[in-house]
C-alpha cells in the first residue's frame, strides 16, 4: 500500500494506492495551523486505511506548495504507516529532464503533473491544472519539461472581482447559457467561465506555434470535468493525475 499526499494552497488531496492502482482519494481544505495529532486522526478515518497493517505499507510521499504543513503531515503519515514519508523536491529523479532556468522555482505539483502525464499519455504534452491558479505545463516531444504558464484560477478571479470592486457581487462558478450576459452575475460567469476556456485554448495554440508541432492536452483539478467538455480541441481529463505523478516520482527515488 502507498499513500500520496498533494498539499496545495487551498486543498490537500490524498490518494491510497494498492499495487500501483489508486483505490480511493480524499480532498480536504489545507490548514496551515493543523497539528500532527489532528492530521493523524484525519488520516486514520480515511476510507480503507483503518484496516491496513503496518507490514502492508510500502511507502508514502508528500508533494507540497505549502511548506508550513509539511512537518505535521510527515509526522502524521509516519504514525499511520510506520515509514518516514518522502518529501518530493525539484532536484529528484523524474524521468523528465527539468529545463527550467532555475529548477528549484518549479512547484512540485507541476512536476508531478508532467511526470504523470508523460508516463500515462506520452509526449509532447500540455498539462492543464485547474487549482487556486490555473497552470499549463509543457513537455516537449523529446521528453523535456520546458516550463509553462500560470494564470489566476477561476475562484481566485471571482474573489478578486468581488473584493476589489464596489458593485460586483460574489458569484459561484457556473456555465453561462450564452456569452452575452444580460445580468451582472451572468456577465461575470461568462467572463470567468468562458474566458478561462478561451484562455487555455488560445495559450495552447500559441505554445504549439512556438514549438512548431501539435501537442496533446491533459487536464486535472477540480473544474477540469466541467470546463474541458466545452473546449473545441480534444483533451483528456484525469482527476488523479497529480497523485499518480507523486507515486511515479516516489518509485523512481525510493531505492536511492
Amino acid at each position: 500500500m502507498f499513500l500520496a499526499v498533494d498539499i496545495g494552497n487551498t486543498h490537500t488531496t490524498l490518494g491510497l494506492f494498492e499495487d500501483g492502482r489508486i483505490l480511493t482519494h480524499r480532498r480536504l481544505s489545507t490548514n496551515r495551523n493543523s497539528t500532527a495529532d489532528e492530521l493523524h486522526v484525519m488520516l486514520r478515518f480515511m476510507d480503507g486505511i483503518e484496516n491496513i497493517g503496518r507490514d502492508e505499507w510500502e511507502g508514502a510521499a508528500i508533494c507540497s506548495v505549502a511548506p508550513a504543513v509539511n512537518r505535521a503531515m510527515a509526522t502524521a503519515l509516519q504514525r499511520v504507516t510506520g515509514i518516514e514519508p518522502m518529501v518530493l523536491h525539484p532536484l529528484m529523479e523524474f524521468g523528465v529532464r527539468n529545463t527550467y532556468e532555475n529548477p528549484l522555482e518549479v512547484g512540485m505539483d507541476r512536476l508531478a503533473n508532467a511526470v504523470g502525464g508523460v508516463e500515462l499519455y506520452g509526449a509532447p504534452l500540455i498539462v492543464v491544472d485547474y487549482g487556486t491558479a490555473t497552470t499549463l505545463d509543457i513537455v516537449s516531444r523529446e521528453g523535456e519539461y520546458l516550463g509553462g504558464v500560470i494564470l489566476p484560477g477561476l475562484e481566485a478571479t471571482a474573489d478578486a472581482l468581488y473584493m476589489r470592486t464596489s458593485k460586483l457581487p460574489q458569484i459561484t462558478i457556473e456555465r453561462p447559457s450564452r456569452a452575452i450576459g444580460r445580468t451582472t452575475v451572468h456577465a461575470m460567469q461568462s467572463g470567468i467561465f468562458l474566458g478561462s476556456i478561451d484562455a487555455v485554448e488560445g495559450l495552447a495554440r500559441r505554445i504549439e506555434e512556438e514549438l512548431g508541432y501539435p501537442m496533446q492536452l491533459v487536464a486535472t483539478g477540480g473544474l477540469a470535468k466541467v470546463l474541458i467538455p466545452e473546449m473545441k480541441r480534444p483533451a483528456t481529463v484525469d482527476d488523479d493525475l497529480t497523485l499518480k505523478g507523486i507515486h511515479l516520482i516516489w518509485k523512481m527515488n525510493a531505492k536511492k
